[in-house]
């Protein structure tokens, strides 16, 4: 349950939420606002999922102002909104591109289908150190996080902005070849 959660953007449930999806997973239903999600079974994903979103702990803007609330992005998840956040679209000249973005692994710490191992890039229950330790906070994502990292991630936005999905000024495109259109990196 903690894990799904997390995925969700919640680093730190409480014990509560955490029970309340797995009594959803468990019993196949959940209900909110005397509507039932699910069907009854076990592991209805509609039920956990409803349990998920739709929890006190999910939906409160009290909690926005506590510290230790939320969680941060995954990199590659980052980087997809801030393309969705600028209205990205594909040109006619991106389809020549492959891969769509190149050494995102290196630049960001991350990129889909390149895990290092079955098991994720980062633990479910990795605190940094520092005061998130010492809270016992959990930050999964932050794992990846390096000084370099966070530095090709900003140059990667500063480059989409300025040009676009390219390789151009750290960005995370891939290149073209052959092309001159553009100067060299």
């Amino acid at each position: 349950s903690k894990n799904l959660i997390q995925h969700f953007g919640i680093s730190n449930p409480s014990p509560r939420f955490v029970e309340s999806v797995a009594t959803a997973f468990k019993t196949g239903e959940y209900t909110f606002n005397g509507v039932t999600f699910g069907d009854g079974k076990l592991s209805d994903l509609k039920a956990t999922v409803a349990a998920i979103l739709l929890d006190r702990e999910a939906t409160s803007t009290v909690l926005d102002a506590d510290p230790a609330y939320g969680g941060i992005r995954e990199p590659v998840i980052k980087v997809l909104a801030f393309m969705r956040a600028m209205g990205y679209t594909p040109t006619s000249h991106d389809r020549n591109i492959y891969p769509k973005f190149d050494g995102m692994y290196s630049k960001v710490g991350q990129m889909a289908h390149e895990s290092p191992d079955q098991f994720s890039f980062f633990l479910h229950d990795y605190q940094p150190p520092g005061q998130f330790a010492q809270s016992k906070l959990s930050t999964p994502p932050s794992q990846v996080l390096t000084l370099s990292t966070t530095i090709s991630t900003v140059e990667g936005f500063f480059s989409m902005v300025r040009n676009g999905l390219t390789w151009i000024g750290g960005g995370f495109g891939g290149k073209v070849f052959p092309y001159n259109g553009y100067p060299s990196a």
